[in-house]
């Protein structure tokens, strides 16, 4: 058996133990406009799974700015550095909303306090033949008004390319940690392992991506997109999402990318949220 197929079955072993075992939900976002424009199941970003590197840009950098709901915004800057057998990815992602009216036990005004969450990424990957292994440690702070908890987590991840002729799969393991403690409360990571799988249709300039998210908590989202490229400068999105849980907000979403002097690649995606509301996500990729 080719050194390749022995780790792609070994790490199917590990996936199932995990999806079986046992929030801070922010780290389950999708920070990539174009990601989340084909119902989060991009393939352009190192959140999603780090051996995602290997499908990337070999050196690039990347800005996101999502418009979330409630004032509630996200940042994210992402860049990843590539050579023949091994690659390497910075991220960081910071979660934030408008200052917080406080008020004492009577319900008279105090003073404002701030909310955030953030997180920042190393990731490494390294690259054997059609096979990539990935694996991200992740930094993660919350913070309420003067009260600030730390803790790390990890992702591991594993991706085929051409499996079958434009076929690409990847398997990857999310928020691997023992969660973070919020003074004397614990919070536990959104443990959730995700598949990918990305398909070029010969001849025609058409993408397709479905990708599942299994979390521990029983939680399961699915979403299956597709993308058109035209003139080799506009590319058109287009996903649908669905899941178990009832709070979740399945059905369309949809975006644009425009490249512009073949190194500098515009994004935009619109989520529905509600009957009222959208989430707005624009990005910024830049080729190095």
């Amino acid at each position: 058996m080719k050194k390749g197929n022995i780790l792609v079955v070994l790490f199917i072993f590990f996936v199932v133990s995990v999806a079986n075992a046992s929030s801070v939900g922010f780290l389950l976002i999708d920070p990539s406009p174009s990601s989340a424009a084909l119902a989060s199941g991009g393939i352009d970003n190192i959140h999603s799974n780090p051996a995602c590197m290997y499908l990337m840009q070999k050196r690039a950098i990347s800005f996101s700015h999502i418009e979330w709901f409630t004032d509630v915004r996200i940042e994210h800057v992402e860049g990843v550095y590539q050579t023949d057998k091994f690659g390497i990815g910075l991220g960081f992602t910071y979660l934030h909303m408008a200052d917080i009216q406080g008020y004492d036990i009577s319900g008279n005004p105090t003073s404002t306090f701030s909310v955030y969450d953030m997180v920042g990424l190393l990731s490494l990957s390294y690259y054997l033949g059609n096979v990539s292994i990935g694996l991200s440690g992740k930094l993660v702070q919350e913070s309420l008004a003067d009260v600030t908890a730390n803790s790390g987590a990890a992702d591991i991840g594993i991706m085929m390319k051409n499996m079958l002729p434009g076929l690409s799969c990847g398997l990857g393991v999310l928020n691997l940690g023992t969660g973070i403690t919020y003074k004397e409360e614990k919070e536990d990571f959104p443990l959730a392992v995700k598949l990918l799988m990305h398909y070029t249709i010969p001849v025609y300039a058409y993408d397709i991506y479905m990708n599942m998210v299994k979390e521990l908590d029983g939680n399961i989202i699915g979403g299956i997109g597709g993308e058109a490229h035209y003139f080799e400068m506009l590319t058109i999105r287009l996903g649908y999402s669905v899941s178990n849980e009832e709070l979740a907000q399945d059905g369309l979403s949809g975006g644009l990318g425009v490249k512009f002097q073949e190194r500098y690649k515009l994004d935009y995606a619109v989520i529905p949220f509600s009957e009222f509301e959208m989430l707005h996500y624009i990005g910024l990729s830049i080729e190095l």
